[in-house]
C-alpha cells in the first residue's frame, strides 16, 4: 500500500491508557524524535504487516493448485484473442 506524505490529516486517537501514552512520548524524547512520527511509523508498520499477512492467506489459498508457466499463459490469450477476430 503506497501512503503518500503529502496530504496532512489529523485525527484523534483515545489511547485507553495515560502510562502507554507516556511512554511514546518517552521514546520520542529519547530517540530525539516526536511522538507523532513514532505512531505514524507504528502504523505504517502494522498496515504493512497486515497486507503481508493478506498476501499469505492469498498463497495459502492457492497453495497445492496447479502452477501454469507464463509462456503458457501468454500462448493461451493469444489463442482466445485470435480465435474472438484479434479484439
Amino acid at each position: 500500500m503506497a501512503i503518500s506524505g503529502e496530504e496532512r490529516t489529523r485525527i484523534t486517537v483515545d489511547l485507553g491508557d495515560s502510562q502507554l501514552y507516556k511512554a511514546v512520548r518517552w521514546a520520542a524524547i529519547q530517540r530525539n524524535t516526536t511522538a507523532r512520527e513514532i505512531i505514524v511509523a507504528a502504523l505504517r508498520e502494522w498496515l504493512e504487516r497486515m497486507e503481508e499477512t493478506e498476501n499469505h492467506a492469498a498463497i495459502e489459498e492457492v497453495r497445492g493448485e496447479e502452477t501454469v508457466p507464463w509462456e503458457e499463459v501468454r500462448a493461451r490469450m493469444r489463442a482466445t484473442r485470435e480465435r474472438s477476430g484479434g479484439q
